[in-house]
């Protein structure tokens, strides 16, 4: 019965011989082998590791030894500097370069010309269900009612001589109150007190205003009748025959 030959620097992980070009040896108190495949090597740090950038002290996947199991050696790739120029990925400049194909280009639009820029702007339509006007909403309509007696009527010549004769120049000019109640002090209403519309108070004294207004522009007007019948009176006997 033959013997098997006893394997030399057997690999921990497949039983396999391991060689300095295929693995790596343990510093630690095993002293065991282990190939670059079984510990899933990348080709990148096979490299460094023989080229001696990297020292592998502890391969063994199942130790929990508190030191390092890697040592950066070259200095170039030891410094602690994160803006050193060594420690940073070498770029190509290069538009033709792969690296660059997954940056994405924003594509530039030509510049429309001055004859397309006003067939392309339109206003922008109006929507049905809104209302166009950016009016405020409208208070509720109030009923306010006037007397028509109250103004006078347009007299003709003959009348107005008449009446300017039976009547005193000092009843021309007489003021007459308006029918609101005197104790009631009109308020001065800006455009701001928007709110106040919506009490009886402010309606009352609203109301009040607008009829003393009436009224004065209704004595106004009599005034100025009564004032040209005594200029065409005054007129008409200073008038040479």
């Amino acid at each position: 019965m033959n013997k098997c030959g006893k394997v030399k620097n057997p690999c921990k992980l497949c039983l396999r011989g391991v060689t300095t070009k295929t693995g790596v040896q343990c510093k630690g108190v095993c002293k065991k082998w282990a190939h670059f495949k079984c510990l899933n090597y990348t080709p990148g740090k096979i490299q460094d590791i023989k080229a001696g950038i990297i020292k592998i002290t502890c391969p063994c996947p199942d130790c929990n030894t508190t030191e390092p199991k890697e040592i950066m050696v070259d200095p170039p790739y030891t410094c602690n500097n994160f803006q050193c120029p060594a420690n940073s990925l070498p770029t190509c400049e290069s538009t033709d370069c792969p690296s660059m194909y997954h940056i994405t280009k924003t594509p530039i639009m030509p510049e429309p010309s001055p004859s397309n820029i006003s067939s392309h702007i339109r206003p922008p339509l109006c929507p049905i269900k809104q209302r166009c006007d950016n009016s405020p909403p409208s208070s509720p309509p109030m009923n306010w009612s006037f007397d028509s007696s109250s103004f006078p009527k347009p007299l003709d010549g003959p009348t107005c001589k008449k009446q300017c004769e039976a009547q005193p120049i000092s009843k021309v000019f007489e003021f007459t109150p308006n029918k609101c109640d005197t104790t009631i002090t009109p308020k001065y209403i800006s455009s701001s007190d928007s709110q106040l519309s919506k009490s009886r108070e402010t309606q009352k004294s609203l109301y009040c205003t607008i009829e003393q207004m009436c009224s004065t522009v209704g004595q106004l007007s009599g005034q100025l009748k009564e004032l040209m019948c005594r200029m065409m009176e005054a007129f008409e006997k200073n008038r040479p025959c």
